[in-house]
């Protein structure tokens, strides 16, 4: 494409390769709250019809990491009297 000034960047996405099998994926983050994950579609043979595509794309939420519980103290005994 000659011309990028009509193109809206969305996300930038990176690769890296599944530890089980070494396959090689695309992801990156589309907001705070969510990341697009690109696989190659593992369906698809010499065999498929044209129209079936050689990559899905999956929109996959950020699920927050629990945060640490405040350590409270424990209560003070009252004076006796």
């Amino acid at each position: 494409m000659d011309n990028n000034s009509n193109l809206l960047k969305i996300a930038g996405l990176y690769k890296a390769k599944r530890k089980k099998d070494g396959k090689v994926y695309l992801t990156g983050k589309l907001n705070w709250q969510s990341r697009l994950l690109v696989l190659p579609n593992d369906k698809k043979t010499a065999d498929s019809p044209s129209n079936e595509p050689d990559f899905n794309v999956f929109l996959v939420p950020i699920e927050e990491k629990p945060k640490p519980a405040p350590q409270s103290q424990p209560p003070q005994a009252a004076d006796e009297l």
